[in-house]
């Protein structure tokens, strides 16, 4: 029952994220048109075994329960995806031959050999090859971006997990079709229901970082239409070129410069954080996981303003969201400053004037009058 239940639950998620996925694809180059393929086989696949199993319908419209060697090609889809995840430049014709080879093995077996039950000996190679060839490309995209298990982004985790997690089922896979007393259909049931537990880790993660699913630009573009600053704060490229001693740190931030600037704006719009913390090197660093030299590179790179500069004028655009939300109304001046951790009232005057060009009872003054 909970095995049915977790089926069918992963399948309304798939249905969604790929909806999604089809919404944003064109902005999001992390997602690509196998992912999409591979989560609307899985939500058919488990939508259709967990209805039939907890009787919502009563028969299955499953093609495994017609022609199981069909789940052969199932394979095809899993094996390019993983490979469009990490391959910077896409072979075609392997891409032909990995849907080419399974089409060919279905139309003999279904024609020819109509009751032949499928030679495990030929399935296992396949899904081993299907895995393997892909494991080859993530080793060669490690060495690419230079990868410390330390230091991942999230979408380099993303990839890792989704490895990880496609070996997992390969294993489990080949224990059900070489272990599981029955027939091929058993087999299938059965493999995809007990995988659904795995499939609902991996939607869960993406769910929890939209990053993957949206793209950092995009993101990025969401997050400043949401949150208009009245200040410039960094910039999307390069303020200024790179100097010689800091081209190999810029090397190994490039792939998660977008990634690490959505985080850090991403604190900027929490009021929950804000009001807690003062967004320095080290608060950020611990925050987001982003190592300490990366958010100095950002900061030397891609903000218009100092670490000190940028701490004061966050903390000033903080104590303005609070005005504009009434929080005057029921506290002083100085209990805003001390919210927004100015150690003084003078200090807090001083900073504001200076980000926003107005005392803070001017800028209230101004405030009361354009509404």
């Amino acid at each position: 029952m909970i095995l049915e239940v977790t089926a069918l639950l992963v399948s309304f998620l798939c249905f969604g994220i790929a909806l999604l996925s089809i919404f944003y694809f064109k902005k999001n180059d992390t997602i690509n048109i196998y992912f999409i393929a591979v989560l609307v086989i899985i939500g058919l696949q488990r939508f259709d075994i967990a209805a039939f199993k907890l009787g919502f319908t009563s028969k299955t419209y499953s093609p495994v329960h017609l022609y199981s060697n069909y789940f052969l090609l199932v394979f095809a889809f899993y094996s390019n995806f993983l490979v469009r995840l990490v391959q910077v430049k896409i072979n075609k014709y392997l891409t032909i031959i990995s849907f080419a080879l399974p089409v060919v093995y279905v139309i003999l077996v279904n024609q020819f050999f109509p009751d032949f039950r499928w030679n495990k000996i030929v399935v296992s190679l396949t899904l081993l090859v299907y895995y393997i060839f892909p494991l080859i490309e993530l080793i060669k995209y490690l060495k690419i971006t230079k990868a410390r298990l330390k230091n991942l982004n999230t979408t380099q985790k993303w990839v890792l997990l989704v490895y990880l997690i496609t070996g997992i089922m390969s294993v489990q896979g080949l224990n059900f079709f070489w272990f599981t007393p029955g027939n091929e259909a058993i087999f299938v049931k059965n493999s995809i229901l007990y995988s659904s537990v795995i499939w609902l880790v991996l939607l869960c993660y993406l769910l929890i970082n939209p990053i993957i699913l949206f793209g950092e630009k995009n993101l990025l573009k969401i997050l400043v239409k949401n949150n208009v600053q009245p200040i410039k704060i960094w910039s999307s490229s390069l303020i200024t070129r790179v100097d010689s001693k800091d081209m190999k740190v810029y090397r190994t931030i490039l792939s998660s410069i977008n990634e690490n600037l959505y985080l850090i704006k991403t604190l900027e719009s929490n009021d929950e954080v804000l009001s807690k913390y003062v967004l320095d090197v080290a608060q950020i660093s611990k925050l987001t996981s982003i190592p300490k030299y990366h958010i100095k590179f950002l900061f030397k790179y891609y903000c218009f303003f100092s670490v000190n500069e940028y701490s004061n004028t966050i903390r000033i655009l903080f104590a303005v969201k609070l005005i504009k939300k009434g929080y005057l109304e029921f506290k002083t001046i100085a209990a805003l400053a001390q919210k927004c951790h100015f150690e003084s009232r003078i200090t807090f005057f001083n900073n504001f004037k200076k980000v926003m060009n107005l005392s803070p009872t001017e800028y209230i003054k101004t405030l009361k009058l354009t509404r």
